[in-house]
């Protein structure tokens, strides 16, 4: 600046931003899978500096691999089950200050291996049908139970490892578990009978005089069974006195206790009462016999 001349000179400067990076948290996965949505969960603020590129990395390192560790949004395949940290690193170009965002993932084994067995697949009407559970995971698993059709049927918790199932009515069951497990689920089916309580009925058996023999024919007594194999159509009869107890055994005579229709002779006059048992299921029909 004088008296004769002025001029003016100018300067540009570029006062650049930190390169800065924020990272929400990663989704975690399973085993074998690849995530393919980093841009996402990444934002960046560049410098506008060319070259600038940030560095991806894992903790540990094996078991994670990165599609190109310098991509802006690489995609991130973890190849075993684990506790790992995702970090991204900005560059220290230009302004030389380095700024970093991280997250946690866990990884899932995921994997199963089912083991439920039934303890009964024959029932009677009322009763229940319960499961040894000896299923394997290393990560936390679901349960989810249902029978069909439902009509008559009670579970004890339909979320349970080893539910117990009622059945009031009779039919066929298929009873249905779906096992929900974090990276896998699988369902398992058992079927179940439930037989009709077995039913006995009497006519009228009228008297008789003592020491006459006197046979219990189909005609006299009927029944009616949920099975047909003769080898489960299981009876026992027993003769009580008048007072409810068991009658003396020298009042009458019975042929078999366990024959459907057995041959009974009465020693002693009185009235007495007989006593089948069908299985679960007792009869009973009061009867005089005169002397």
């Amino acid at each position: 600046d004088n008296e004769c001349t002025k001029r003016t000179q100018t300067f540009n400067i570029n006062v650049r931003k930190n390169p800065t990076v924020v990272l929400n948290k990663l989704p975690d996965l399973c085993s074998g899978k690849t995530f393919n949505e980093v841009n996402d969960y990444v934002t960046y603020t560049w410098n506008n500096v060319e070259g600038e590129t940030p560095v991806w990395s894992a903790t540990p390192a094996d078991g994670v691999v990165f599609s190109d560790p310098n991509s802006n949004y690489p995609s991130i395949k973890y190849t075993k089950p684990g506790n790992y940290t995702i970090r991204v690193d900005m560059p220290d170009i230009s302004c030389g200050t380095k700024s970093y965002a991280e997250s946690s993932v866990k990884v899932y084994d995921g994997s199963f291996t089912v083991d439920i067995t039934q303890d009964n697949t024959v029932i009677c009407e009322g009763k229940e049908v319960g499961f040894v559970n000896k299923t394997v995971s290393t990560d936390p698993i679901k349960y989810e139970w249902s029978v069909l059709p439902t009509d008559g049927v009670v579970i004890s918790d339909a979320t349970n490892a080893s539910p117990k199932i009622r059945f009031n009515k009779y039919g066929d069951f298929v009873i249905s578990v779906l096992i929900d497990g974090i990276c896998q689920d699988e369902t398992k089916t058992f079927n179940v009978r439930v037989n009709k309580d077995p039913e006995v009925t009497f006519s009228p058996l009228g008297f008789t005089c003592t020491n006459n023999t006197f046979t219990l024919t189909s005609d006299l007594v009927s029944y009616v069974w949920n099975s047909v194999k003769d080898t489960e159509k299981k009876v026992t009869w027993s003769v009580l006195d008048n007072t409810g107890a068991a009658a003396a055994a020298t009042a009458y005579t019975i042929d078999n206790v366990n024959a459907l229709y057995p041959v009974l002779t009465f020693n002693t006059s009185g009235t007495y009462t007989l006593k089948v048992e069908v299985d679960d299921l007792t009869s009973i029909y009061n009867i005089s016999f005169f002397s």
